[in-house]
């Protein structure tokens, strides 16, 4: 953990601003993994002036993700003290404000984007990906064992699995293609459908996919990544009765 305050990139809120509003972004954040367990986040009148809004509105939002159980706030001496995260489960509530902009049905372009980028991403993961970003990758997967069957959460923690992949190819150009990618796909997290076993194939594709990218193997990286991307294109068929694009089809 820095004490340095973690660097995030939020929209200006419209207008004067509400509670919710500040604290739908910073939950956004929580859920796209750009803030991470152990981060420190901006002093409230930092981020009241990259928001738009004032101190109290940034404080009174701390105190709510606070009592949600995802912020610490500590009152301790020096560069102790301060607002850090307290988990990356953010509840699903918090998340409906504002509400998706892309139905579970329109983002098909999404899924077929995710096959041009998320492959070669994990691939340069395996060439970069050092001891500790591994061990990133493993304690969000710890999380998702540790949830059990509740599928609610372990999708709630699989956007931050996905931008730690792009963070181990320690290429910033990378890591802000996924955060944009992600930032689409965040309906996914809650698709119109129950699979008992859905729990269970999340973890195992996770797993695999940590041991591929820790196996430097880069075929074997971009085929656990496509089977990985096969699961959620599954879902998108099977519940809207619509058709991707075969992974194979030729080049028009």
């Amino acid at each position: 953990m820095s004490a340095d305050a973690a660097r995030l990139t939020l929209a200006p809120v419209a207008g004067r601003g509400t509670v919710a509003d500040v604290v739908a972004q910073l939950a956004g954040a929580l859920q796209r993994g750009e803030l991470r367990l152990g981060d420190r986040l901006p002093v409230e009148r930092t981020l009241a002036a990259e928001l738009g809004v004032s101190r109290t509105t940034v404080r009174r939002a701390y105190h709510r993700l606070a009592q949600a159980g995802l912020l610490e706030i500590r009152a301790r001496q020096g560069r102790q003290s301060g607002t850090f995260v307290h988990s990356e489960v953010v509840p699903a509530e918090l998340l409906r404000v504002p509400p998706p902009a892309v139905p579970f049905e329109r983002i098909a372009d999404a899924l077929v984007a995710r096959r041009v980028l998320e492959p070669a991403i994990a691939a340069l993961a395996g060439t970069a990906a050092t001891a500790e970003d591994l061990l990133d990758l493993r304690r969000i997967l710890a999380e998702q064992q540790r949830a059990g069957d509740d599928v609610d959460r372990i999708r709630r923690l699989d956007p931050a699995f996905h931008l730690a992949i792009a963070r181990a190819t320690h290429n910033e150009v990378m890591v802000e293609l996924m955060q944009t990618l992600l930032e689409r796909l965040e309906l996914t997290r809650d698709p119109p459908r129950d699979d008992p076993g859905e729990a269970a194939r999340t973890i195992e594709v996770h797993r695999e996919t940590i041991d591929a990218i820790a196996s430097r193997d880069d075929a074997r990286i971009r085929a656990t990544m496509r089977d990985h991307l096969r699961i959620l294109e599954r879902v998108w068929e099977e519940t809207t009765g619509g058709r991707l694009p075969p992974w194979d089809a030729p080049e028009a």
